[in-house]
């Protein structure tokens, strides 16, 4: 288990999670509307998205424990990684990083949208479209799974 991921409890009003460090981020109560089917599962795992919203596109690999991502606006392009998981509360469906904002998982007319719980309670979309990485990807992926699982 990676401590760094948060814990995630839903009250009535709120939506709470708890950091390792015992830091809370605390949201508004998300729409009922964010909830998917009881049978709705999705695989992240061995997978590359380019993932599109407002604030521009990112491309992340789903390794089965970490993520590599790889962002446009970061001043350092290159791949970085963190831990992940994905877990299911009350019909609600959420992809949890290591040390960052939790991201509601919905499916919608075939398609996987991500919304990913901003400032003031605001829900940021995001489209999920799979890619294929090229082979320099691949290697230097490959390369930063090395350094990470060997530390």
């Amino acid at each position: 288990m990676d401590f760094s991921i948060p814990k995630v409890n839903i009250n009535k009003d709120s939506l709470t999670f708890t950091f390792f460090s015992e830091q809370q981020r605390i949201y508004k109560k998300v729409p009922d509307s964010l909830k998917n089917d009881k049978d709705f599962n999705f695989d992240f795992s061995n997978k590359a998205f380019r993932m599109e919203s407002k604030k521009g596109i990112d491309t992340t690999y789903f390794d089965p424990e970490l993520t590599y991502d790889r962002r446009n606006d970061h001043p350092y392009r290159n791949w970085y990684t963190r831990g992940w998981q994905t877990v299911e509360i009350d019909n609600f469906d959420f992809l949890l990083f290591a040390s960052a904002t939790p991201v509601i998982i919905k499916e919608k007319n075939d398609n996987v949208l991500l919304y990913v719980l901003a400032d003031k309670n605001d829900l940021l979309e995001v489209k999920l479209v799979e890619i294929k990485l090229d082979s320099t990807d691949l290697i230097s992926i490959e390369r930063y799974k090395k350094y990470y699982t060997e530390r």
